[in-house]
């Protein structure tokens, strides 16, 4: 779920709603907690940071 909300945010940052760029960015921190393997945790990690 941490890669479709990434995605999700980034289309919205497209877009210009920062509103939902903000939301989406947060569930996708938030899902990513439940990755367990550190490295694909590491590229959605690096990937929001780039929002």
């Amino acid at each position: 779920m941490a890669f479709a909300y990434e995605a999700l945010a980034r289309a919205y940052q497209i877009a210009g709603d920062e509103e939902n760029v903000q939301q989406y960015k947060k569930l996708a921190y938030e899902a990513a907690e439940d990755i367990a393997k550190k490295e694909d945790k590491q590229v959605v990690l690096n990937d929001l940071a780039s929002i």
